[in-house]
């Protein structure tokens, strides 16, 4: 997508996102270890044999023993606890790449350890001089999960405006007024605790900070190898769960890393997609006479075809009526929350969104499902791809401001990020199945699709 605004927004200051982890047991600490002392040389392994298989709900790390509870969540395998491995390669003038936080190694019982950049992104599997993968912290059989893994976890488990809540821990988290209300309800086992970090942004000798208050998670992009602050940030008292991705280097910030199982798991979740197209209907906007069909998924009741109401903050496809009346009109924020929408509609929240592709598969999948038919997505060469629009949705190519049309969809949510400038959007492209999570701002027009009240 070029010279996009959502393109842009996406590589910059990327506050999307998805999510922190650190799991736990119920009284709030991560789970017991076979071993505690941290005296474990550094060193990777490329043998199969040594893979660390999850046995009873159980993955025990075959370098160390060290027993973590395992969760699936959707179609994905998480570490549900904070990885404690003693990772002793020297950096940075450090005597060791892993930490415990204050120096204390209660704190690694309790949250796991803390790692530099450099010792957690070789989870990815980069290759040495010889070939060899690189595992880094994690044991074989996992790796340090990319963006759009966490992403997808996020959508799975409610939407932006809802994941902060159910994956943090439901102890732990301070604040200062009774009831605590910053603790979550850790309905998929995941337990973000809040281990804190350590962090030299602002103090250039480094501090350890904010136990009890944040919690910060590396997460793998290839972009983040030439500027090495890509990770997760969740707070104690906000609703929302950042990505970061910052420009500046900081080599000697620490944080927490949760790995993912690298084998994905069978397409159990995928097949109970139905398939099946819902109920449909029709709706008259008393505003203008114009008719849309309606289409009821699961709990849902959507518009079918993307709105065509004129209002201010709003215009047709490369400002062409003839594009209005095929992929209907681009609206500005504020336009798509206030008036887009006829009375008993609604802009649907991030988490109405996820609702909606639960229903249909996944995330993985939904694109696919949700999108029209391959003649309707053109590509730049002419070839096409679309999707199978096996729900009657029929999402089409209606790309936004200042960037042709038959590649690409993108949705507006309702629901902002906290600096209130932003709001996250859904995507749809040409190339892929999953739906893609982006953040824009005012400056953006795109296609709104509403949901009965």
């Amino acid at each position: 997508m070029q010279n996009s605004c959502i393109k842009c927004r996406s590589l910059l200051f990327l506050a999307l996102v998805v999510l922190l982890f650190s799991a736990c047991t119920d009284n709030g600490s991560q789970a017991e270890h076979d071993n505690d002392d941290g005296k474990v040389s550094s060193g990777t392994s490329t043998d199969e044999k040594n893979i660390s298989e999850v046995k009873d709900g159980f993955l025990i790390d075959s370098r160390d023993g060290h027993k973590y509870k395992v969760v699936t969540i959707g179609n994905q395998t998480w570490m549900a606890e904070n990885l404690n491995y003693a990772y002793l390669e020297p950096m940075y003038g450090n005597d060791s790449s892993s930490f415990c936080y204050n120096n204390d190694p209660s704190y690694c019982k309790k949250y796991g350890r803390l790692y530099l950049w450099d010792a957690a992104k070789d989870t990815a599997g980069r290759f040495n001089s010889n070939g060899n993968i690189v595992r880094g912290v994690c044991p074989l059989g996992w790796h340090l999960p990319t963006r759009d893994e966490w992403e997808e976890l996020l959508l799975t488990t409610g939407g932006f405006s809802v994941a902060y809540r159910t994956l943090k821990s439901k102890t732990g988290w301070k604040d200062k007024k009774e009831p605590n209300d910053n603790n979550g309800t850790d309905d998929f086992g995941f337990s973000v605790l809040p281990a804190g970090l350590f962090s030299n942004i602002y103090d250039k000798k480094g501090v350890y900070e904010e136990e009890g208050e944040k919690a910060a998670f590396w997460f793998y992009t290839k972009r983040a190898i030439a500027s090495p602050t890509p990770y997760f940030l969740f707070l104690k008292d906000d609703n929302v769960v950042y990505v970061i991705v910052s420009s500046k280097t900081y080599q000697q910030l620490k944080v927490s890393v949760r790995c993912l199982k690298d084998e994905p798991m069978e397409n159990e979740n995928l097949g109970k997609s139905k398939g099946k197209k819902g109920k449909t209907g029709s709706f008259t906007d008393s505003r203008d006479g114009k008719t849309y069909k309606t289409i009821h998924i699961g709990s849902q009741t959507w518009m079918a075809e993307n709105m065509n109401y004129e209002t201010g903050n709003s215009n047709c496809p490369l400002d062409s009526v003839g594009l209005c009346d095929e992929f209907g009109r681009h609206y500005g924020f504020s336009a798509a929350v206030d008036s887009a929408c006829p009375v008993g509609w609604h802009l649907p929240s991030d988490h109405e969104w996820s609702v909606l592709f639960n229903e249909v598969g996944g995330v993985p999948i939904a694109g696919k499902m949700l999108k029209s038919s391959t003649d309707d997505w053109i590509y730049y060469d002419g070839a096409r791809g679309g999707g199978s629009d096996a729900y009657g949705f029929t999402v089409l190519p209606a790309g936004e401001k200042d960037e042709s049309v038959w590649r690409n969809a993108f949705f507006w949510s309702s629901t902002k990020m906290s600096n209130a400038n932003d709001a996250y959007v859904m995507g749809m492209s040409f190339i892929d199945d999953r739906v893609t999570v982006y953040t824009c701002g005012k400056n953006c027009t795109l296609s709104v699709r509403c949901v009965e009240d």
